[in-house]
C-alpha cells in the first residue's frame, strides 16, 4: 500500500527512495505526486511539510544460472555529493579538501573547474569540509538536503549565502541584511535592484547556484 511522508528539514528524495529499495524517479514520477512535481519542479527542492506519496515496491524476478556469480545493484544508490568550489567568482582549481561524513574521512582535490565529487552514505544530513593544507584550513559544515525551494525566503538565502552574499541567518525572514544581499546579487547581475524575490531574481539564483 503506498505511503505518505511528511516531508521534515533536511529530508531527500533520494534518501527515502534509497531506504525504500526504490529509485528516487519511482517516487517522483508517480501519479499521485503530479500536483507535488508541478509546484516544487525540483526533486531535490522539497520544502518541509510537503506531502510525498510513497508507492509500493515492485517485485522483479532474474532467471539466473547456477554455480555462476551474479551482480546486482541496489536501486538509488549510490549517492552523490557535487561541489564547485569558487573565489569572488573563479574556480579554486587543485585545491586539496578534507570531507568528513558519517564517520569516514575522504580526501581529494578539485578538478580544472573547482569541483569536487565525492559518495555519500544514504541518510547523511551533515558533513564537514576543510578546504586547504595545514596553516592555511578553511573549515565548513554542509547541511545535506536541507536547501529550500527558490520562492521561499530562506530558499533565497541559502542560496545567496552559498554564492557568497552576505544574507544572514537561513531564518526565513527577509530582514534589512537579506534586502541588502538581495540588492547587491540583483545589482551585480543587471537585474533589477528590488530587494525582492521576484521572477527574475529567482531564476537568476537557480541559474548560478546550479538548482
Amino acid at each position: 500500500m503506498p505511503e505518505t511522508v511528511v516531508i521534515k528539514p533536511g529530508d531527500c528524495l533520494r534518501d527515502l527512495a534509497a531506504a525504500r529499495g526504490l529509485r528516487w524517479s519511482d517516487i517522483w514520477n508517480a501519479g499521485e505526486n503530479s500536483a507535488l512535481r508541478d509546484l516544487r519542479r525540483h526533486p531535490e527542492i522539497l520544502l518541509p511539510g510537503d506531502r510525498v506519496v510513497v508507492p509500493d515496491r515492485v517485485e522483479k524476478y532474474e532467471q539466473v544460472s547456477t554455480e555462476n556469480r551474479h551482480a546486482f545493484r541496489r536501486a538509488g544508490v549510490p549517492l552523490w555529493l557535487r561541489l564547485r568550489l569558487l573565489d569572488s567568482g573563479e574556480p579554486r582549481t587543485n585545491l586539496p579538501y578534507l570531507l568528513r561524513i558519517s564517520g569516514e574521512v575522504r580526501n581529494g582535490r578539485t578538478d580544472g573547474d573547482g569541483q569536487m565529487e565525492e559518495r555519500i552514505p544514504v541518510g547523511a544530513k551533515e558533513a564537514v569540509l576543510r578546504l586547504g593544507g595545514e596553516g592555511a584550513a578553511e573549515d565548513y559544515v554542509l547541511r545535506i538536503g536541507w536547501l529550500d525551494p527558490v520562492d521561499t525566503v530562506s530558499g533565497a538565502q541559502a542560496r545567496l549565502l552559498n554564492l557568497g552574499y552576505a544574507a544572514g541567518e537561513v531564518d526565513g525572514l527577509r530582514g534589512p541584511v537579506t534586502e541588502g544581499a538581495l540588492k547587491e546579487f540583483q545589482d551585480d547581475n543587471d537585474l533589477e535592484v528590488t530587494g525582492r524575490i521576484d521572477e527574475p531574481t529567482k531564476s537568476m539564483l537557480v541559474e548560478l547556484h546550479g538548482c
